[in-house]
């Protein structure tokens, strides 16, 4: 049986290139923190899809905004719509980190992403 404990959840995203919309959540499971998109997340397709976290707000980034620099890479994003699951760092390396960025890293365009703090 899977202890879940939820820490931030919503369906709020920031665009910068790309229309994003779906719900997400921030979850603890077991011991493992969790970035879940919920069946209804969906944004369009390209080329080279990654998540990052950045130390930045996403208000404070610009669409052609190289993330890799300042960010964390985390993976290549799975799908462009339906439920998906990201394994998060630990809290404490978490709590450096102020938003999760779509980015198109062979164009350096960021598609947009979610504020989690």
């Amino acid at each position: 049986m899977n202890n879940i404990t939820s820490l931030k959840q919503g369906d709020i995203w920031v665009n910068k290139d790309e229309i994003t919309t779906g719900d997400w959540s921030i979850n603890i499971i077991n011991e493992d923190i969790i970035l879940l998109f919920h069946e209804n997340f969906i944004t369009p397709d390209g080329p080279d899809l990654k998540l990052f976290l950045s130390p930045m707000d996403l208000n404070d980034i610009g669409v052609n905004e190289s993330i890799q620099d300042d960010g964390l890479y985390l993976d290549v994003l799975k799908r462009v719509t339906g439920k998906q699951e990201y394994s998060l760092p630990e809290k404490e390396v978490l709590s450096n980190y102020k938003s999760l960025v779509i980015h198109c890293e062979k164009y350096t365009v960021v598609w947009g992403g979610i504020d989690i703090k």
